[in-house]
């Protein structure tokens, strides 16, 4: 037996090699091309509305979710958002079980937390909301011996200690949809909150029509709004905070929360 390939039998062999040889290194080129970056871990509070919340199938979702979503989009990342109260989140990124944590109006203090803060992904726009036909009052000197309510641990609430604290009794609520109702039935004279928050429990809903308020925006001069609205990641993670910044620059950050919240886009599903 002939051991020997025919001459074009073993041209045609060398043709086939040939092109497998070159076709290796496209393939490769291709997978990574392909290749997915690392997902990203966001931790979100989860009481809320409207900027971070749990919808009816127990997701994530808000103006501020929906913001972030955007943001993951710009930089072509998949993110995952795990819930949990504001507090443990800080925790768990600081132990790398997360890589960003959504901050909504909590007073921060980068330096002793070990973290940075990106730009604001909406600014609040804070609110005196009374009933109407009180007396229009929006200055410390207005409310004495009134009880004014405030969401607790928030710069709204920092800010009405350092401001307001002498004139009037402050009653933070850890949820604020319950300062509405004691609003509502008389057991608070006035409420301090954002006007996206308004808006969305307050403006437009039944108790529009149950009972008449009127609001009155204060001077923001000298509120704290650094620690507003925005993602902190640990103070190491330099590459991801300068990604994070530039996305949100081109997602266009930095709006009213209440303009977002107008939007189709960023409007949160109930």
């Amino acid at each position: 037996m002939n051991r020997w390939l025919p001459p074009c039998c073993f041209l045609l062999c060398c043709l086939l090699m040939n092109q497998l040889l070159m076709a290796e290194p496209v393939s490769k080129t291709v997978n990574a091309a392909n290749e997915e970056k690392p997902a990203l871990h966001i931790g979100v509070p989860v009481s809320r509305p409207p900027y971070a919340y749990l919808d009816k199938e127990k997701q994530p979702t808000g103006i501020l979710v929906n913001a972030m979503q955007r943001v993951c989009q710009q930089m072509q990342v998949t993110c995952s958002f795990d819930t949990s109260n504001p507090d443990q989140l800080l925790l768990d990124l600081q132990a790398i079980k997360l890589n960003a944590v959504l901050i909504v109006d909590n007073f921060i203090v980068p330096e002793v937390d070990k973290i940075k803060l990106t730009p604001p992904l909406c600014k609040p726009t804070p609110i005196f909301i009374q009933k109407t036909g009180t007396p229009v009052r929006s200055k410390p000197e207005d409310f004495r011996g009134s009880t004014l309510a405030v969401q607790e641990g928030s710069i709204f609430h920092i800010y009405l200690l350092d401001e307001y604290s002498d004139q009037t009794r402050l009653k933070p609520y850890p949820f604020m949809d319950n300062a509405v109702f004691d609003l509502v039935f008389g057991r608070l004279d006035a409420l301090f909150a954002d006007e996206a928050f308004i808006q969305s429990r307050i403006t437009g809903t039944p108790l529009q029509g149950y009972v008449q308020f009127t609001t009155t925006r204060v001077d923001t001069t000298e509120f704290p709004t650094t620690t507003a609205m925005t993602l902190a990641v640990r103070e190491q993670d330099n590459d991801l905070f300068n990604e994070l910044v530039t996305a949100l620059q081109t997602t266009s950050s930095g709006k009213d929360c209440a303009q977002w919240l107008a939007t189709d886009t960023a409007k949160p599903k109930e």
